[in-house]
């Protein structure tokens, strides 16, 4: 299993503010302490500068950025709440929105998949995502600050070291698939334990 991405930047730029018509999104507060979840867009290699500058101005437009832009070393920048590349994959995972909350996780994918925007994403190719909305473009995943699971995991939740080995064990496909549902099964009810709400209601699996 692979470990957490990390980004890294190397300098920071003015962020030029759009006329704020007090409809934007905003990450949670407690993102800044908890975590939560996170969206990931991609976008693919058609087309790819053109698109790229269309979502970013549609971002710009909808959801808040927090300080300056930080323009990354690999390629990409940072706006604080969301990011295009700066670690993430070119063509996987394109774009990362912090959210926050489930519930501010989906007026998000509300707010995206109802917008003509929507046609300039590919589907989701962020392999240990959780795929939301209707669309099959939009990936999730939970990614707490305070939280033993330090995996990246299946299905949007992250793994501790002890789901990480279950789901790599197993001699057969039959053996792993089910490893793989406990593993899945043991996060949820921890992360559920901790987060609550936060993290996702009871209603939802």
């Amino acid at each position: 299993m692979a470990t957490k991405d990390r980004k890294r930047t190397t300098k920071t730029k003015k962020q030029k503010k759009p006329q704020d018509d007090g409809n934007r999104l905003e990450q949670d507060p407690q993102h800044r302490e908890q975590g939560g979840w996170k969206i990931h867009l991609t976008i693919g290699p058609k087309s790819y500068e053109q698109r790229i500058t269309l979502v970013k101005n549609w971002l710009k437009k909808n959801f808040k950025a927090l300080g300056r832009v930080e323009v990354c070393s690999g390629g990409g920048e940072s706006h604080g709440s969301w990011k295009h590349l700066c670690g993430g994959d070119q063509h996987e995972k394109d774009f990362t929105i912090y959210l926050g909350s489930y519930a501010t996780m989906l007026k998000f994918v509300r707010r995206i998949e109802g917008d003509p925007i929507v046609e300039q994403l590919d589907p989701c190719k962020a392999g240990t995502d959780r795929i939301v909305g209707d669309s099959g473009k939009l990936g999730a995943r939970f990614d707490p600050k305070q939280d033993e699971g330090r995996f990246r995991g299946l299905s949007g939740m992250p793994f501790t070291l002890e789901e990480a080995r279950l789901v790599a064990s197993g001699k057969t496909p039959l053996e792993r698939s089910t490893n793989r549902t406990e593993a899945i099964k043991r996060s949820k009810a921890r992360l559920r334990e901790k987060f609550a709400d936060y993290f996702l209601p009871e209603a939802i699996e």
